[in-house]
This record gives structure tokens, C-alpha cells and sequence, in this order.
């Protein structure tokens, strides 16, 4: 091998190593959760339940989404005794936060600032197919 090919081999696996670097930093991972059934409980509302903030559950929301990796998991039990009626009220709450649509985060690298949008944009653009059917499927007046 030849001084120039070693030096072309070295470039390659270094891009190789930056490349696969960046994208376990900013890829899109996304908790699979794997369960066939709804798991937010179609809106089954317990009579021993805490008094719904929908404050709360926006942040909730927010906090499960808002770093690289959505944690879907988080996200259905924020939802699990949320009505439709209150649904709006969350949406309400959240109202439009900065969102990397890149990343799907919040990392700024201070050009531009970041779009904002509404809670159903952030949970179309973070939850799989799959999950955000199972979401829709509960809310369909609001998703």
C-alpha cells in the first residue's frame, strides 16, 4: 500500500467515525414502546384521580420531547387520564415552543432562531406512526 492510499484510508475512517459520532448524538431515536393496545386508557377517567393541570401535562409533554429521544413512554402515561375536553385545554397550555425540525430538539447553534410550533406538530414530528394513530385514534376532534 502506498503512502497515499494509507493517507486516503486514514481520511476515510476518520469520516466514518465523525459521521457515526454525529449520529449517535443527533440521530432520531425514538422509543419503540411495542405495545399493540392503547395504552392511554381510551380517556377512563378513575374517581381517585388528582385534579387535572393542564399546565402540567403540557410540560410533561415538553419535558419528553424536548432533548434528542423522545420518550414515548413518558408521553402516553402524561396522557393515560387526559379527556378529549382536556386535550384542548393541554394544547392551550403547551402553545408553540421552539423546535429544531433537523434534530427534532432544541439545539440552537445561534444563526437562526428555532421555528416554534404547536404541541400537534411536536408530537406528529417526534412520535412513530404507530403511536401517534394510537393518539389520534383517542383525540380526533384535536389531531
Amino acid at each position: 500500500m502506498t503512502v497515499k492510499q494509507k493517507k486516503y484510508l486514514n481520511y476515510g475512517i476518520y469520516a466514518t467515525l465523525g459521521v457515526g459520532t454525529l449520529y449517535l448524538l443527533f440521530g432520531n431515536s425514538r422509543e419503540s414502546g411495542g405495545a399493540s393496545s392503547d395504552p392511554t386508557g381510551n380517556g377512563n377517567v378513575t374517581p381517585n384521580q388528582l385534579e387535572f393541570n393542564a399546565e402540567t401535562v403540557s410540560n410533561q409533554l415538553y419535558n419528553a420531547m424536548k432533548d434528542t429521544g423522545t420518550k414515548t413512554n413518558l408521553i402516553f402515561s402524561a396522557l393515560a387520564m387526559v379527556s378529549q375536553d382536556q386535550f384542548a385545554k393541554v394544547i392551550k397550555a403547551f402553545g408553540k415552543r421552539s423546535y429544531n425540525d433537523t434534530f427534532g430538539n432544541q439545539i440552537n447553534f445561534g444563526i437562526f432562531p428555532l421555528p416554534t410550533h404547536g404541541l400537534v406538530y411536536w408530537l406528529e414530528s417526534e412520535l412513530s406512526e404507530e403511536h401517534y394513530e394510537t393518539l389520534r385514534q383517542k383525540y380526533p376532534k384535536y389531531l
